[in-house]
């Protein structure tokens, strides 16, 4: 049986005003039922970060994998999603360079085995591949564990590469985002 997956991400409400309203929303929205299973208002003071954290206290994630971009990719999340026996996948970018790099060499070792899925997305405007190349090699999870992420069992690389077309006008698109999972 699969774990239960959630994604998780901010949206700001435009057209709500006063002094003492909150404008941010956290939320967590299941991939099975479609269904917001948790949110959380983020005030003026704070970001995502810290109200991620009350979101876990408050929403029943035990065993759920929860699916977050860059923003979320920070020790303390991972520590309060695992703590809350919650599972993680987090987009990898330049807020934390030391681990793209760390993942971008080990994708560029050709002595570990990797899993490779392709698929390819032909419409509205869009001609676009995405490759996905992940490593459970221990080695390289360990080595992301001395740098303080907890429990690692997974590392890897998204590449986009097409053309996308808005408006009538097509631009290329080449990407390439690494990742991280428990």
């Amino acid at each position: 049986k699969r774990n239960p997956v959630a994604s998780m991400d901010g949206k700001t409400m435009r057209g709500v005003h006063g002094d003492d309203v909150i404008r941010h929303m956290l939320s967590l929205f299941t991939h099975e039922t479609q269904q917001t299973i948790g949110q959380i208002g983020v005030t003026v003071k704070e970001n995502e970060i810290p109200a991620a954290l009350r979101l876990f206290a408050q929403t029943g994630i035990t065993g759920m994998t929860i699916i977050a971009d860059a923003l979320h990719t920070q020790k303390d999340t991972v520590g309060a999603i695992r703590s809350h026996h919650g599972h993680y996948l987090l987009i990898v970018k330049e807020n934390q360079q030391e681990l793209a790099d760390s993942i971008g060499m080990a994708c560029t070792d050709s002595r570990l085995n990797y899993d490779t899925a392709a698929d390819g997305q032909y419409t509205r405007g869009r001609s676009i591949e995405t490759t996905v190349d992940c490593t459970h090699d221990p080695d390289v999870c360990a080595y992301i564990a001395s740098l303080g992420w907890r429990d690692v069992s997974c590392v890897g690389r998204l590449h986009r590469a097409g053309t996308r077309t808005v408006c009538g006008i097509t631009t290329p698109v080449d990407e390439t985002v690494y990742f991280i999972s428990s």
